[in-house]
Protein backbone atom coordinates (compact mmCIF):
# COMPACT_ATOMS: atom_id res chain seq x y z
CA UNK A 1 0.00 0.00 0.00
CA UNK A 2 2.72 2.58 1.02
CA UNK A 3 4.74 1.40 -2.12
CA UNK A 4 1.83 2.53 -4.40
CA UNK A 5 1.31 5.56 -2.54
CA UNK A 6 5.07 6.37 -2.89
CA UNK A 7 4.88 5.51 -6.85
CA UNK A 8 1.87 7.95 -6.99
CA UNK A 9 3.49 11.02 -5.68
CA UNK A 10 6.50 10.78 -7.46
CA UNK A 11 4.28 10.58 -10.69
CA UNK A 12 2.19 13.84 -9.43
CA UNK A 13 5.32 15.50 -8.92
CA UNK A 14 6.62 14.83 -12.23
CA UNK A 15 3.37 15.62 -13.70
CA UNK A 16 3.78 19.13 -11.75
CA UNK A 17 7.19 19.86 -12.67
CA UNK A 18 6.98 19.19 -16.65
CA UNK A 19 4.07 22.19 -17.26
CA UNK A 20 5.33 25.33 -17.12
CA UNK A 21 2.48 27.32 -15.79
CA UNK A 22 1.40 24.65 -13.15
CA UNK A 23 5.32 25.40 -11.86
CA UNK A 24 3.98 28.90 -11.55
CA UNK A 25 0.84 28.14 -10.27
CA UNK A 26 2.62 25.84 -7.49
CA UNK A 27 5.46 27.93 -6.92
CA UNK A 28 4.97 31.87 -7.91
CA UNK A 29 1.71 32.31 -6.41
CA UNK A 30 2.51 31.70 -2.77
CA UNK A 31 5.85 33.53 -3.00
CA UNK A 32 4.11 36.42 -4.15
CA UNK A 33 1.60 36.37 -1.46
CA UNK A 34 4.08 35.94 0.92
CA UNK A 35 6.02 39.13 -0.24
CA UNK A 36 2.70 41.05 -0.02
CA UNK A 37 1.50 40.03 3.19
CA UNK A 38 4.89 40.49 4.89
CA UNK A 39 4.99 43.95 4.14
CA UNK A 40 1.02 44.13 4.59
CA UNK A 41 0.75 42.50 8.00
CA UNK A 42 2.09 43.35 11.17
CA UNK A 43 1.92 42.34 14.62
CA UNK A 44 2.53 45.66 16.30
CA UNK A 45 0.62 47.80 18.34
CA UNK A 46 1.08 50.97 18.01
CA UNK A 47 -0.56 54.61 19.19
CA UNK A 48 -2.22 52.47 22.67
CA UNK A 49 -4.13 54.94 24.57
CA UNK A 50 -2.35 56.62 27.48
CA UNK A 51 -2.87 58.44 30.46
CA UNK A 52 -0.12 59.92 32.42
CA UNK A 53 0.27 60.57 36.55
CA UNK A 54 3.38 62.56 36.88
CA UNK A 55 3.18 63.39 40.59
CA UNK A 56 7.29 63.95 40.48
CA UNK A 57 7.08 66.53 37.73
CA UNK A 58 10.76 66.84 37.43
CA UNK A 59 13.04 66.49 34.22
CA UNK A 60 13.51 62.92 35.05
CA UNK A 61 10.14 62.01 34.66
CA UNK A 62 9.80 64.61 31.54
CA UNK A 63 12.11 62.73 30.09
CA UNK A 64 10.32 59.13 31.47
CA UNK A 65 7.30 60.32 29.55
CA UNK A 66 9.23 61.20 26.25
CA UNK A 67 11.05 57.92 25.59
CA UNK A 68 7.49 56.51 26.10
CA UNK A 69 5.58 58.67 23.48
CA UNK A 70 8.84 58.84 20.95
CA UNK A 71 8.44 54.92 20.86
CA UNK A 72 5.41 55.05 18.54
CA UNK A 73 3.83 52.69 20.54
CA UNK A 74 1.88 55.08 23.06
CA UNK A 75 -0.07 58.25 22.34
CA UNK A 76 -0.45 60.16 25.69
CA UNK A 77 -4.47 61.01 25.31
CA UNK A 78 -5.07 62.24 29.26
CA UNK A 79 -2.87 64.00 31.67
CA UNK A 80 -4.50 63.03 35.62
CA UNK A 81 -3.84 65.34 38.43
CA UNK A 82 -4.70 62.65 40.87
CA UNK A 83 -4.60 58.36 41.43
CA UNK A 84 -8.54 58.57 42.19
CA UNK A 85 -8.79 59.16 38.53
CA UNK A 86 -7.46 55.96 37.44
CA UNK A 87 -9.91 53.22 37.80
CA UNK A 88 -12.34 55.41 36.00
CA UNK A 89 -10.50 55.56 32.56
CA UNK A 90 -9.31 52.27 32.70
CA UNK A 91 -12.70 50.79 33.19
CA UNK A 92 -14.39 52.95 31.06
CA UNK A 93 -11.95 52.13 27.99
CA UNK A 94 -10.90 55.96 28.02
CA UNK A 95 -7.06 54.50 28.24
CA UNK A 96 -5.13 51.16 28.19
CA UNK A 97 -2.27 52.11 30.11
CA UNK A 98 -1.64 54.90 33.13
CA UNK A 99 2.00 55.87 33.16
CA UNK A 100 2.29 56.81 36.41
CA UNK A 101 5.51 58.62 38.19
CA UNK A 102 5.70 59.01 41.83
CA UNK A 103 6.50 61.79 44.05
CA UNK A 104 10.62 61.98 44.21
CA UNK A 105 11.16 59.22 41.14
CA UNK A 106 14.14 62.09 40.25
CA UNK A 107 15.61 61.74 43.56
CA UNK A 108 15.83 58.52 43.60
CA UNK A 109 17.14 57.79 40.25
CA UNK A 110 19.80 60.61 40.72
CA UNK A 111 21.50 59.58 44.23
CA UNK A 112 21.28 55.87 42.89
CA UNK A 113 23.73 57.33 39.50
CA UNK A 114 25.42 59.54 41.98
CA UNK A 115 26.69 56.17 44.03
CA UNK A 116 27.30 53.90 40.72
CA UNK A 117 29.39 56.94 38.97
CA UNK A 118 31.38 57.77 42.16
CA UNK A 119 32.31 54.39 43.58
CA UNK A 120 32.75 52.53 39.89
CA UNK A 121 30.38 50.02 40.88
CA UNK A 122 26.98 48.13 39.81
CA UNK A 123 24.48 50.13 42.41
CA UNK A 124 21.14 48.44 42.54
CA UNK A 125 18.03 49.62 44.73
CA UNK A 126 15.66 46.82 45.85
CA UNK A 127 12.86 48.85 47.34
CA UNK A 128 10.49 46.56 47.60
CA UNK A 129 6.65 46.92 47.19
CA UNK A 130 3.73 46.16 49.60
CA UNK A 131 0.03 45.61 48.47
CA UNK A 132 -2.30 48.35 48.82
CA UNK A 133 -4.06 48.59 52.87
CA UNK A 134 -0.92 47.55 53.95
CA UNK A 135 0.88 49.78 56.25
CA UNK A 136 4.43 50.65 55.01
CA UNK A 137 4.00 51.66 51.03
CA UNK A 138 7.78 51.06 49.90
CA UNK A 139 7.03 52.24 46.38
CA UNK A 140 7.92 49.36 44.50
CA UNK A 141 10.55 51.08 42.27
CA UNK A 142 13.88 49.49 42.04
CA UNK A 143 16.81 50.06 39.73
CA UNK A 144 20.30 48.63 38.30
CA UNK A 145 22.48 51.27 37.57
CA UNK A 146 25.58 50.45 35.69
CA UNK A 147 29.16 52.35 36.91
CA UNK A 148 28.97 54.72 34.24
CA UNK A 149 25.76 55.78 35.33
CA UNK A 150 23.68 54.00 32.62
CA UNK A 151 20.07 53.02 33.84
CA UNK A 152 20.52 48.74 32.72
CA UNK A 153 17.16 48.03 34.69
CA UNK A 154 14.22 49.46 36.82
CA UNK A 155 11.28 47.54 38.78
CA UNK A 156 7.71 48.32 39.18
CA UNK A 157 4.78 46.82 41.31
CA UNK A 158 3.77 45.37 37.83
CA UNK A 159 7.43 43.97 37.15
CA UNK A 160 8.91 43.30 40.62
CA UNK A 161 11.87 41.88 39.06
CA UNK A 162 14.93 42.45 37.15
CA UNK A 163 18.26 40.80 36.03
CA UNK A 164 21.20 42.05 34.69
CA UNK A 165 24.60 40.51 33.43
CA UNK A 166 26.91 42.11 35.48
CA UNK A 167 30.88 42.28 34.06
CA UNK A 168 32.94 42.36 37.01
CA UNK A 169 35.72 43.19 34.96
CA UNK A 170 34.29 46.51 34.11
CA UNK A 171 33.29 47.62 37.39
CA UNK A 172 36.99 46.66 39.03
CA UNK A 173 38.17 48.73 35.58
CA UNK A 174 35.90 51.40 36.67
CA UNK A 175 37.57 51.75 39.97
CA UNK A 176 40.97 52.45 38.69
CA UNK A 177 39.56 55.78 36.78
CA UNK A 178 39.35 58.45 39.12
CA UNK A 179 38.63 60.89 39.77
CA UNK A 180 35.11 60.16 38.27
CA UNK A 181 32.19 63.11 37.80
CA UNK A 182 28.66 62.00 37.18
CA UNK A 183 27.01 63.02 34.25
CA UNK A 184 24.85 66.07 34.42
Amino acid sequence: MLKRLKHMLVKEILQLLRDPRMRIIVFGVPVIQLTIFAFALTTDVTNIKTAVLDLDVSHASRELLRQFTSSGYFEVSEYLSSPSQIPHLLDSGEVRVVLHVPAGYANRLAGGQTAAVCSGAYCLSSNIWNPPGSKADCGGLGWIISPDGDILAETDPDAPFATVAVDLEYARLSKTTYPRYVPE
